[in-house]
């Protein structure tokens, strides 16, 4: 028997719809998915970006890191690594200077002293080593038996001696 032509197109129609219930139900359902998917991309993205942070702290403590390393190296191969040499004490210094002025029998001056000194293997450091010997010496004080004479050419000189070309008299409390 020919099929009806009214209940081909009603058959049809019911498959249509229900192919259409079929093909919504399985858009929603990748809507869903998508939902989803694009979550997990947003938590991967965020992770990434921590990611990316933690390395570039990480990055640039390490380049901190092998900054201070160069400049450690930097001061290694400027500096001695040996610890800069110490002055000898201010009474070993007034010591020998005395000896030394003893020996001259006349006032040295701070630079001759200092040459003097040198020459019997007192070695001062500082940015002034001849300023270094004024101030040791300074600082030693009436022990060292030296004094500090400021007329007619100055210079150091014996405390308890006179020297007569400078007015210096050790019995006078004038200098």
């Amino acid at each position: 028997m020919a099929e009806n032509p009214l209940n081909s197109a009603k058959t049809l129609l019911s498959q249509l719809l229900n192919e259409k219930v079929k093909l919504t139900a399985e858009r929603a359902a990748l809507d869903k998915r998508a939902t989803e998917l694009d979550k997990l991309i947003h938590r991967v993205e965020s992770l990434v970006a921590a990611l990316q942070q933690v390395k570039s702290a990480q990055d640039t403590e390490a380049r901190i890191r092998n900054d201070e390393s160069a400049a450690s190296e930097n001061y290694a191969l400027v500096h001695d690594l040996d610890p800069p040499a110490r002055n000898p004490k201010k009474e070993e210094v007034a010591k020998v200077a005395r000896e030394i002025i003893e020996e001259a029998g006349h006032p040295l001056n701070r630079g001759d002293l200092f040459q003097r000194l040198q020459s019997k293997g007192i070695d001062l450091q500082g940015a002034n080593p001849q300023m270094v010997l004024s101030t040791m010496l300074w600082r030693a004080g009436e022990k060292a038996g030296i004094v500090r004479l400021k007329r007619s050419g100055g210079g150091y000189w014996l405390k308890e001696r006179p020297w007569p070309d400078a007015g210096y008299d050790p019995e006078s409390v004038f200098d």
